[in-house]
């Protein structure tokens, strides 16, 4: 399997932009079933001829390791998810043969290419995926006296490495030029002396002298060798073109448009660029490959060779920054979460002022993506945000995105408010987005309201900005799913995905985004329903069998963890036991601190196994509270730390349970204004419970009725199953004794029937929800 990714020096600006062209022009996308060579070009082996040859060989190791819980092997290492995505596509494109990938133009790539493509070949890395100690690579790349290298530094320290050997081939020599002529095509009695001419015109390079060979099989020596060097060229790049008539002209226009951006291109862009008919534009994209002017196929394309490209670029024949500017509305449409590749097109456009706010909106994404940080972006976007006077407002925005992860919520929200007011419309709508989320996040009903009416006011942004307005929706969709009524926030979601499905053809992501909404049905769905969304979702994203690279790690870790939580919704504790031992696994697969609360992934594992059985209440009590001293969150402990204490009342720890309640109301009432009914319920019937249990003289059925009135206001989906648990635990209050485990089990042994299998969890007497992540942050 063979795999060509090309360095472009219009690109070099932009991350990971060799493996990304490289990868999409594999069919089917990243999830294609059968591995399809993409061809090296007509150009890639002629340049070895002229070049640098970097080899980098892996010892090569038989098999691969599935991700379970039998899985043993060194910390994986979560890349960005450009990175992640590029080594999902390598492992999926060598299943049936070893990979081969050449990396052409190596002193045009871009910093974090080169890092990448060091780090493929890392012993450690190979250790958690093994698919690569069978990867083969070759770099291909020019000698200095023809093209410099973009990132010397990254450059020289990804050829530092031990296993980089090295060879240099020599150019074509005058003696052997007439062999490579006549190899090419021209007539056997070409001249000596035209021979001579072109050889001083070309400098032996290959792709000059199979253009020569051609125009000399058709036209014989003419004019050509008496030309300059750049006449030269324009004659044997044009005359072919021009040939054509009126369809050379048509060609001519969008060849333009192509070597404006770039030597490597996508053929969405060129056709949403190009003046005319969709339809024509891909016609005449044929017939260039045709012409071997391009080459490639599926969605990339590539000039055969930058001297082609040069000639079609020239600022006499284009208007660069007018091209440039047709691509800042295409981009837009077409992949609006490639804040750093339009930024770079908005500075060529000389649109300083959008680029700066693309270029902010590039630093809080990798902020968003864990392993990405601000000096990974790439030095012009950098200086466009500086030029732009939003270094600032960045900066702050940064350090918020870092607090909300925090569950720091006062600074989350101080930093944001920071940022003044009166900047571009999008970073106003990036400073409103991680203030609503921080404000969802705070489990204050006030907060939330407020949240909702600040992201209310951006409806309508996503048709304009669809990343961005993506975004405000999902927050926005959450929000709605914490009221009692849930058709505003249904609405949402099938509005929601309308526009994903209606993108799902040209923008990859929107498949994600589909199954990120069905990992969170559990906001908007009833048990049963929630289960077969969430369970598609954790297959999506799941690696297949034989594969050991998860393509988004955080996505799979939110998909399985919200998956085995509607498992115990559902009552089917084996099944989340098994799916959380999988969980469990993945966590230890990875760094510490890669997934976010897997103090929820522990805490649900431990659920299951004591509701299925697995363990007793006394050892759910001493490994919850191993589980709370290792991952436990100060800032939101509720719920593991509720579990703790109905685990000490069902040991029979009733006094132990007690003083737990006590502190979480006390912490409860401390840091949240106005808290979510779901909440002060939860912690209050579980605690009402414990004190009836030890034989408190108060006036329980009073407690339990006022309760009654706050579990109205609950705004989950389940309410109705709580509802009639509530009002069946009331009976209990006037029976004479009952022990902790008697109690939890007092109404699915006297009212078994009720609402099927899931009423042996929801029907419990202790309140022991099962926690999941519906959202991002």
């Amino acid at each position: 399997m063979t795999l060509t990714a090309v360095g472009d020096i219009d690109r070099s600006a932009s991350t990971l932009a060799p493996f990304g062209y490289a990868l999409e022009s594999l069919p089917q996308g990243w999830r294609g079933a059968v591995p399809v060579v993409a061809g090296i070009g007509q150009m890639a082996l002629a340049a070895v001829n002229m070049a640098g040859l970097v080899e980098g060989l892996a010892q090569v190791v038989d098999g691969a390791r599935r991700l379970g819980p039998s899985r043993k092997r060194g910390h994986s290492r979560v890349f960005s998810d450009a990175e992640q995505h590029a080594l999902a596509v390598l492992e999926r494109a060598s299943r049936k043969r070893p990979l081969l990938l050449i990396a052409d133009n190596l002193h045009w790539w871009d910093a974090g290419s080169l890092k990448f493509l060091s780090s493929l070949l890392d012993e450690e890395l190979r250790e958690s995926y093994p698919f690569l100690t069978q990867l083969r690579v070759i770099a291909v790349e020019t000698l200095a006296k023809y093209q410099g290298v973009v990132y010397p530094r990254a450059h020289d320290d990804a050829l530092a490495a031990r296993w980089v050997r090295r060879r240099e081939l020599g150019e074509i020599v005058p003696s052997q030029f007439r062999e490579v002529l006549t190899a090419f095509g021209a007539p056997a009695g070409t001249p000596s002396e035209t021979v001579e001419d072109i050889y001083a015109l070309t400098g032996g390079h290959l792709q000059l002298a199979q253009r020569a060979a051609e125009y000399l099989s058709r036209y014989g020596p003419s004019q050509l060798t008496t030309m300059s060097i750049t006449a030269f060229r324009r004659e044997l790049f044009g005359e072919r073109v021009r040939a054509l008539g009126n369809v050379g002209n048509e060609l001519h226009s969008l060849l333009q448009i192509a070597a404006t951006i770039g030597l490597t291109f996508r053929q969405a862009e060129v056709v949403c660029a190009y003046p005319g008919e969709d339809a024509e534009a891909r016609r005449l994209i044929r017939r260039c490959c045709d012409e071997r002017v391009i080459e490639g196929g599926a969605s990339t394309y590539r000039f055969v060779h930058d001297i082609i490209r040069e000639y079609f670029r020239d600022p006499e024949l284009t208007d660069g920054v007018e091209v440039h500017e047709r691509l800042m509305d295409c981009l837009r449409v077409l992949r609006p979460d490639d804040y750093e590749t339009r930024c770079i097109n908005a500075l060529r456009a000389e649109r300083t002022k959008e680029a700066a706010v693309l270029g902010l909106q590039a630093g809080l994404q990798a902020t968003r993506d864990h392993s990405r940080t601000l000096e990974d972006l790439s030095p012009e976007v950098r200086q466009a945000i500086a030029d732009g006077g939003l270094a600032d407002a960045l900066s702050a925005l940064v350090q918020a995105t870092i607090a909300l992860g925090a569950y720091e919520f006062e600074k989350c929200l101080d930093l944001v408010d920071r940022v003044p007011r009166g900047l571009a419309r999008s970073v106003n709508a990036e400073a409103d987005c991680i203030a609503a989320a921080c404000l969802m996040a705070t489990r204050s009903e006030v907060n939330r309201r407020s949240g909702r009416e600040l992201l209310h006011s951006w409806r309508g942004i996503e048709s304009e900005e669809f990343d961005l307005g993506f975004r405000l929706m999902r927050h926005l969709l959450y929000g709605l799913a914490m009221t009692t009524d849930k058709g505003e926030a249904r609405a949402l979601e099938r509005d929601l995905r309308s526009r994903l499905e209606s993108r799902v053809g040209f923008d990859e992501s929107a498949g994600d985004q589909l199954h990120i909404l069905d990992r969170s049905a559990g906001a908007v769905e009833q048990p049963d329903i929630a289960l077969r969304r969430t369970r598609r979702a954790a297959e999506y994203f799941a690696p297949r069998d034989e594969e050991s690279v998860i393509r988004k790690p955080l996505e799979y870790y939110r998909c399985l963890l919200n998956y085995g939580a509607n498992l115990i919704c559902n009552a089917r504790y084996d099944d989340a036991i098994t799916a959380h031992e999988r969980l469990v696994a993945l966590i230890d697969d990875f760094e510490p601190g890669t997934f976010p609360r897997v103090d929820y992934a522990h805490g649900n594992h431990l659920l299951a196994s004591l509701r299925g059985g697995r363990v007793t209440p006394g050892e759910a009590a001493s490994r919850q509270r191993e589980i709370i001293a290792v991952h436990g969150n100060r800032e939101d402990p509720f719920y593991l730390h509720n579990a703790f204490a109905v685990y000490l009342a069902l040991s029979g720890d009733l006094d132990g349970a007690l003083s737990q309640f006590k502190i979480l109301r006390s912490h409860l009432n401390a840091t949240r204004t106005s808290p979510e009914p779901s909440m002060v319920y939860l912690l209050g019937s579980n605690e009402t419970a414990v004190r009836f249990l030890a034989g408190e003289d108060f006036d329980v059925l009073r407690v339990w009725d006022g309760l009654g009135t706050t579990l109205s206001a609950i705004a989950y989906t389940t309410v109705s199953f709580l509802e009639r648990r509530h009002l069946f635990l009331r009976e209990s209050f006037t029976e004479a004794s009952l022990t902790p485990s008697e109690f939890d089990r007092y109404v699915i042994d006297r009212h078994p029937v009720e609402f099927g299998p899931l009423w042996d969890n929801y029907g419990r007497g202790f309140r022991l929800p099962e926690v999941e992540l519906w959202r991002d942050s």
